[in-house]
């Protein structure tokens, strides 16, 4: 069982981050398949049910945030004039000060 989860391991970190991500969600699907198919069973799963369930959630959560991220990285949106760093003059009467 040890080699099985080593080459899993293996086959998931080896690529590019595309391929990672792809690799990732299609061992998710495979694991909510087998959650699946074991509740409906009525094996005692319970934990490892809990714990995909989990998982899943976990990474529903995170898998839009790394989208997000590699789009950010790979158009270079941090470093456009629209996001670069401003100062605003506020102006009370006579007083003015400047926010940077």
């Amino acid at each position: 069982m040890n080699d099985l989860f080593k080459k899993i391991h293996a086959w998931l970190i080896n690529g590019t981050d595309r391929q990672l991500f792809r690799r990732s969600l299609l061992l998710l699907l495979v694991l909510a398949v087998f959650v699946q198919i074991g509740l409906n069973t009525g094996d005692p799963l319970s934990y490892l049910a809990a714990f995909v369930v989990g998982v899943a959630y976990v990474f529903g959560m995170v898998a839009p945030l790394f989208v997000v991220a590699l789009v950010w990285d790979g158009r270079e949106i941090g470093a456009s004039r629209l996001l670069a760093g401003r100062s605003v003059r506020l102006r009370l009467g006579a007083r003015v000060r400047a926010v940077p």
